[in-house]
């Protein structure tokens, strides 16, 4: 097998994505990622200084997020611990949207 012909399944494999371009969409989402978190934190935690309640919308949105990306690499890559984190993360934005809407309700949570 020559070089031309190694890039070339390369090149087929990687559906003629640039692996810089695939790093830094990565990185991208990492980051993008944190500063979800952070801003979720920030939010709550400004809420429960200024209204003495705890505040779970920004978390919902957040979990379900993280967890279709996680279901995402469990399509994409077959691996069972993804499975797992995206279940734990799409379980935990289910019970966060039931306390939201008891709150919402007026029940005491």
């Amino acid at each position: 097998m020559n070089k031309e012909e190694i890039l070339s399944r390369s090149r087929k494999e990687l559906k003629n994505s640039d692996l810089v371009e695939m790093q830094t969409s990565y990185q991208a989402g990492n980051i993008a990622g944190r500063v979800g978190a952070t801003m979720c934190i920030l939010i709550s935690v400004i809420a429960r200084i200024l209204t003495d309640e705890y505040i779970v919308s920004p978390w919902i949105i957040y979990f379900s997020i993280l967890g279709t990306n996680w279901l995402v690499r469990f399509i994409k890559l077959k691996r069972k611990t993804d499975l797992l984190v995206s279940l734990i993360f799409i379980a935990l934005a289910i019970v966060l949207f039931i306390v939201q809407v008891k709150q919402l309700t007026g029940a005491n949570v």
